[in-house]
């Protein structure tokens, strides 16, 4: 194929889809290559992304991706890959950022601040290629309180 496009793909299949701060995520890499390929290694993260307006001049306006933390695990080293399921944790770290609590101050700070977008994703660092990636949202809200 050509740069990596229609190599295969990765699956991520997670326990379930909202953690609270301290909580691990737990779930699955399915890696599915339609053969087996030479790479730098396997990788999963969870990370927090919110959006921060720059201005540039008085007539624009641009928004840029900011990366508010990063959690990185190698779920294997540089080899040879095959198709394969590869299991994984990551602690969600309790100094997460979350959203605004409930009643009135959190409606009027929420009005006023950026909310964070959680993700888990994956990628498989292909050389001289494409990687082949993918990412899923999830939730991350104050613990119930019992």
């Amino acid at each position: 194929m050509v740069f990596g496009i229609g190599e295969g793909s990765i699956e991520i299949v997670l326990e379930k889809h909202e953690f609270a701060p301290g909580e691990t995520i737990r779930g699955t890499v399915k890696l599915n290559l339609n053969s087996p390929k030479e790479a730098r290694g396997l990788r999963v993260e969870f990370y927090g992304e919110k959006q921060e307006k720059a201005i540039h001049s008085s007539r624009h306006n641009s928004n840029s991706t900011v990366r508010v933390f990063q959690v990185a695990k190698t779920l294997a080293e540089k080899g040879k890959f095959a198709s394969k399921d590869y299991p994984f944790e990551i602690e969600v770290p309790a100094s997460v950022i979350l959203p605004n609590g409930g009643g009135m101050l959190g409606f009027f700070t929420g009005i006023f601040t950026v909310p964070v977008k959680y993700y888990v994703s994956s990628s498989l660092d292909l050389p001289m290629s494409f990687d082949i990636s993918k990412k899923v949202q999830v939730s991350i809200e104050q613990p119930k309180q019992q």
